[in-house]
Protein backbone atom coordinates (compact mmCIF):
# COMPACT_ATOMS: atom_id res chain seq x y z
CA UNK A 1 0.00 0.00 0.00
CA UNK A 2 1.36 3.36 -0.71
CA UNK A 3 0.99 6.68 1.24
CA UNK A 4 0.09 9.56 0.20
CA UNK A 5 -0.72 13.61 1.44
CA UNK A 6 0.00 12.69 5.09
CA UNK A 7 0.92 15.31 7.47
CA UNK A 8 4.22 16.20 7.80
CA UNK A 9 5.88 19.14 9.78
CA UNK A 10 8.51 21.66 8.20
CA UNK A 11 10.11 23.75 9.63
CA UNK A 12 8.95 26.94 8.32
CA UNK A 13 5.91 25.99 7.15
CA UNK A 14 4.35 24.22 9.82
CA UNK A 15 2.16 20.66 8.68
CA UNK A 16 1.55 20.24 5.36
CA UNK A 17 0.18 17.08 3.56
CA UNK A 18 3.57 16.35 1.80
CA UNK A 19 4.31 13.68 3.70
CA UNK A 20 4.67 10.07 1.62
CA UNK A 21 5.17 6.38 2.67
CA UNK A 22 4.53 2.40 1.68
CA UNK A 23 3.60 -0.56 3.57
CA UNK A 24 4.26 -3.82 1.74
CA UNK A 25 4.58 -8.03 3.17
CA UNK A 26 3.72 -10.98 3.33
CA UNK A 27 1.39 -13.15 6.03
CA UNK A 28 1.99 -17.05 5.78
CA UNK A 29 -0.51 -19.35 7.82
CA UNK A 30 -0.76 -22.83 8.59
CA UNK A 31 -3.35 -25.03 10.45
CA UNK A 32 -3.08 -28.96 11.08
CA UNK A 33 -6.13 -30.75 12.81
CA UNK A 34 -4.90 -34.02 11.21
CA UNK A 35 -1.34 -34.65 12.78
CA UNK A 36 -3.10 -36.39 16.31
CA UNK A 37 -6.31 -36.90 17.74
CA UNK A 38 -7.78 -34.02 19.98
CA UNK A 39 -4.41 -32.24 19.10
CA UNK A 40 -4.21 -28.96 16.62
CA UNK A 41 -1.44 -26.76 15.74
CA UNK A 42 -1.55 -23.19 14.01
CA UNK A 43 1.66 -21.45 13.04
CA UNK A 44 1.46 -17.88 11.26
CA UNK A 45 4.55 -15.40 10.09
CA UNK A 46 3.94 -12.01 8.94
CA UNK A 47 7.15 -9.96 7.53
CA UNK A 48 5.88 -6.04 6.87
CA UNK A 49 8.54 -3.64 5.42
CA UNK A 50 7.24 -0.15 5.75
CA UNK A 51 8.71 3.40 5.71
CA UNK A 52 6.94 6.73 6.18
CA UNK A 53 8.10 10.31 6.20
CA UNK A 54 5.62 11.41 8.17
CA UNK A 55 4.76 13.92 11.01
CA UNK A 56 8.46 14.99 12.48
CA UNK A 57 10.35 12.36 10.80
CA UNK A 58 12.90 14.44 8.03
CA UNK A 59 13.89 11.34 6.25
CA UNK A 60 11.71 7.94 5.26
CA UNK A 61 12.20 5.22 8.11
CA UNK A 62 10.49 2.41 9.47
CA UNK A 63 7.76 3.42 12.18
CA UNK A 64 7.72 3.34 16.06
CA UNK A 65 4.88 1.02 15.70
CA UNK A 66 6.08 -1.57 13.16
CA UNK A 67 7.42 -4.67 13.76
CA UNK A 68 8.96 -6.06 10.74
CA UNK A 69 8.64 -10.34 11.93
CA UNK A 70 5.49 -11.42 13.48
CA UNK A 71 5.54 -15.28 14.12
CA UNK A 72 3.01 -17.34 16.67
CA UNK A 73 2.48 -21.23 17.50
CA UNK A 74 -0.25 -22.07 19.08
CA UNK A 75 -1.20 -25.77 20.39
CA UNK A 76 -4.85 -26.45 21.30
CA UNK A 77 -5.59 -29.80 23.36
CA UNK A 78 -9.21 -30.33 22.72
CA UNK A 79 -11.67 -33.44 24.45
CA UNK A 80 -14.87 -32.45 24.66
CA UNK A 81 -15.40 -36.38 25.66
CA UNK A 82 -13.91 -36.54 28.68
CA UNK A 83 -12.73 -33.69 29.75
CA UNK A 84 -15.68 -30.89 28.04
CA UNK A 85 -12.40 -28.46 27.58
CA UNK A 86 -10.21 -26.74 25.23
CA UNK A 87 -6.82 -26.04 26.42
CA UNK A 88 -4.22 -24.27 24.29
CA UNK A 89 -0.69 -22.33 24.71
CA UNK A 90 0.47 -19.67 22.18
CA UNK A 91 3.80 -18.57 22.07
CA UNK A 92 4.48 -14.72 20.60
CA UNK A 93 7.27 -13.05 18.89
CA UNK A 94 8.01 -10.16 17.42
CA UNK A 95 11.26 -8.33 16.31
CA UNK A 96 11.97 -4.70 18.14
CA UNK A 97 10.78 -1.82 16.95
CA UNK A 98 12.70 1.06 16.14
CA UNK A 99 12.68 4.54 17.95
CA UNK A 100 15.21 7.85 17.86
CA UNK A 101 18.08 7.71 20.52
CA UNK A 102 19.22 11.17 20.72
CA UNK A 103 22.64 10.23 21.55
CA UNK A 104 23.06 8.31 18.28
CA UNK A 105 23.89 9.32 14.74
CA UNK A 106 21.27 8.85 12.20
CA UNK A 107 17.05 9.13 13.07
CA UNK A 108 15.44 6.42 14.17
CA UNK A 109 18.38 4.41 14.28
CA UNK A 110 17.75 2.15 17.68
CA UNK A 111 16.48 -0.88 17.55
CA UNK A 112 14.58 -2.77 21.01
CA UNK A 113 14.86 -6.26 22.08
CA UNK A 114 12.90 -8.44 20.79
CA UNK A 115 9.34 -9.53 22.33
CA UNK A 116 8.46 -12.52 23.29
CA UNK A 117 5.14 -13.89 25.06
CA UNK A 118 4.02 -17.56 25.95
CA UNK A 119 -0.01 -17.48 26.36
CA UNK A 120 -2.32 -19.83 27.99
CA UNK A 121 -5.92 -20.62 28.23
CA UNK A 122 -8.55 -22.98 29.30
CA UNK A 123 -12.26 -23.11 27.92
CA UNK A 124 -14.54 -25.55 29.91
CA UNK A 125 -17.97 -26.40 29.22
CA UNK A 126 -19.22 -26.70 32.31
CA UNK A 127 -22.89 -27.13 31.12
CA UNK A 128 -24.99 -26.74 28.28
CA UNK A 129 -26.00 -23.37 29.47
CA UNK A 130 -22.30 -22.26 31.24
CA UNK A 131 -19.10 -21.72 29.66
CA UNK A 132 -16.17 -21.03 31.49
CA UNK A 133 -12.80 -19.21 30.20
CA UNK A 134 -9.60 -19.06 31.87
CA UNK A 135 -6.56 -17.17 30.40
CA UNK A 136 -3.47 -15.94 31.26
CA UNK A 137 -0.99 -14.16 29.02
CA UNK A 138 2.76 -13.53 29.61
CA UNK A 139 2.76 -16.65 31.81
CA UNK A 140 6.78 -15.90 32.09
CA UNK A 141 6.38 -12.67 33.11
CA UNK A 142 8.83 -11.46 30.51
CA UNK A 143 9.33 -7.48 30.63
CA UNK A 144 9.29 -6.88 26.85
CA UNK A 145 10.05 -3.19 25.82
CA UNK A 146 8.46 -1.00 23.44
CA UNK A 147 10.52 2.08 23.29
CA UNK A 148 12.07 4.57 25.07
CA UNK A 149 11.37 7.96 26.79
CA UNK A 150 14.33 9.95 26.73
CA UNK A 151 14.91 13.39 28.82
CA UNK A 152 14.40 16.49 27.31
CA UNK A 153 17.46 17.99 28.59
CA UNK A 154 21.43 16.00 28.65
CA UNK A 155 22.91 15.30 31.84
CA UNK A 156 26.32 16.93 33.12
CA UNK A 157 28.22 15.05 30.52
CA UNK A 158 26.00 15.36 27.66
CA UNK A 159 23.99 11.76 27.54
CA UNK A 160 20.20 12.20 27.01
CA UNK A 161 19.08 9.55 29.76
CA UNK A 162 16.43 7.01 29.24
CA UNK A 163 13.52 5.11 31.28
CA UNK A 164 12.39 1.67 28.70
CA UNK A 165 8.80 1.73 27.96
CA UNK A 166 6.75 -1.28 29.39
CA UNK A 167 3.43 -2.59 30.11
CA UNK A 168 2.21 -1.47 33.27
CA UNK A 169 0.97 -5.02 34.10
CA UNK A 170 3.18 -7.50 32.05
CA UNK A 171 0.77 -10.48 33.03
CA UNK A 172 -2.86 -10.67 32.65
CA UNK A 173 -5.20 -13.03 34.02
CA UNK A 174 -8.83 -13.45 32.97
CA UNK A 175 -11.97 -15.97 34.04
CA UNK A 176 -15.30 -15.44 32.52
CA UNK A 177 -18.26 -17.01 32.70
CA UNK A 178 -20.90 -17.06 29.67
CA UNK A 179 -24.02 -17.94 31.23
CA UNK A 180 -27.00 -18.48 28.64
CA UNK A 181 -30.55 -17.80 30.18
CA UNK A 182 -33.57 -19.30 28.34
CA UNK A 183 -34.19 -22.30 26.40
CA UNK A 184 -31.54 -22.16 24.12
CA UNK A 185 -28.09 -23.46 25.16
CA UNK A 186 -24.40 -21.82 25.29
CA UNK A 187 -23.02 -23.91 22.23
CA UNK A 188 -22.94 -26.79 20.48
CA UNK A 189 -20.23 -29.20 21.18
CA UNK A 190 -20.03 -29.46 17.16
CA UNK A 191 -19.22 -26.12 16.55
CA UNK A 192 -16.12 -25.92 18.88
Amino acid sequence: KDYERLPLRQQQLGYTSEGEGYSRGVDLFYNDRMFLKHWDYMVAYTFNDSRRRYLHYPVPVQPHYVTRHNASVSVRYTNFDRLRSMISITQRYASGRPYHDPNGEGFMSGCTPQLHTTDVSWTILAHKKLIIYLSASNIFGRKNIYGYHYNSTPNNAGIYERKPILLEQPQNFYVGFFLTLGKNVAYEATHF
